[in-house]
């Protein structure tokens, strides 16, 4: 069933608010401020729109920031469709834009509820190879990706994931990632969590790879608007740069 018009006008009024400030694509479609990939999906015939931003700032001095736009809609109950548009600027010899591009993605959750139960689901993901992977830009979104994500609640309001994938990029080397992270859900409008993410580029030359990490939490102002915030770092056998996340997710 198609959306009646005033839900039409509500997403219309959305997107052209934000449209000219989006520029980054988020990896995948994780819970903010997560990059881990979880395995629930929207509700069905329902919207979730994120907005987020990053400044990232690199040992070797450049800076960059970012922005992105993302809105799903749960096409079924198992079944959630996305898509994403964003870039980034960077601040090497003055600001200037880096990557503009548009990704699209599709998760299928096989079993469980997040959140409520043990849960499975598997997700596909492509875009524009716009752009040769950096720190903090590893081109997820600008190639054909493929992974599975888990999730398992535990005791004491705790909630476990796990994701993996591998992408194949066409501009750049292809990329395996393995992420997990673990959420608490402090109070019920206030969740923190912390993630660690491992990047491998195998047919590299020496099979470069990376890790990061990230502490953050999430705040709900209102039944459908949550707020979020984070900070992380990155590096190899040192830590290489350090960024902020900020971001607003809406569902209607």
């Amino acid at each position: 069933m198609n959306p009646g018009p005033h839900r039409r006008r509500r997403l219309m009024t959305v997107l052209a608010v934000v449209a000219g400030y989006l520029s980054y694509v988020q990896p995948a479609q994780a819970g903010r401020p997560l990059e881990t990939e979880d395995p629930g999906t929207t509700e069905h015939r329902s919207f979730e729109v994120e907005l987020g931003g990053k400044a990232t700032h690199a040992v070797s001095d450049w800076g960059g920031a970012d922005l992105g736009l993302n809105l799903a809609y749960g096409l079924f109950e198992t079944v959630e469709v996305a898509a994403s548009v964003g870039g980034t600027a960077l601040d090497q010899e003055g600001w200037k834009p880096d990557v503009l591009a548009l990704a699209l993605f599709a998760k299928w959750r096989l079993f469980g509820e997040e959140g409520t139960s043990p849960a499975l689901a598997l997700f596909v993901s492509g875009g524009l190879p716009t752009h040769a992977p950096h720190l903090w830009l590893h081109g997820r979104g600008y190639g054909l990706a493929g992974g599975a994500a888990f999730s398992m609640p535990l005791p004491l309001d705790l909630l476990a994931r796990v994701a993996a994938l591998y992408q194949v990029q066409f501009d750049e080397m292809d990329l395996a990632v393995g992420s997990m992270a673990l959420e608490w859900q402090a109070t019920g409008s206030l969740a923190l969590v912390c993630e660690a993410v491992a990047e491998l580029a195998p047919s590299s030359a020496g099979e470069s790879w990376a890790v990061r990490g990230l502490l953050g939490a999430a705040v709900a102002v209102h039944s459908a608007v949550s707020l979020d915030v984070g900070i992380g770092v990155e590096g190899d056998e040192d830590i290489q740069g350090v960024a902020g996340v900020v971001g607003v997710t809406l569902g209607f």
